[in-house]
């Protein structure tokens, strides 16, 4: 893991692609700024994670037809 410490309005490189910039530091909370090619998925961590979850849950309830639909709907969602 690489730590950096920026301030206000200082902004990191991803890649060629993606800046990433503190827009504001307050009371203990980062405000971040995330620029992005729009092919680029951002999701905060806890979200991609409750997804992994509930996809994993439905595969082992229902078996393939739940796995073919949340498939499908995976698709038509990132479009």
């Amino acid at each position: 893991m690489l730590i950096l410490r920026r301030r206000t309005g200082d902004a990191i490189m991803i890649g060629e692609d993606v800046v990433l910039e503190v827009l504001e530091i307050s009371q203990g909370k980062v405000m971040l700024g995330i620029q992005a090619p729009p092919q680029v998925r951002i999701l905060r961590r806890e979200i991609a994670e409750a997804g992994a979850h509930n996809f994993a849950a439905a595969r082992a309830v229902s078996g393939r037809a739940v796995e073919s639909f949340l498939l499908r709907f995976r698709r038509s969602a990132s479009k």
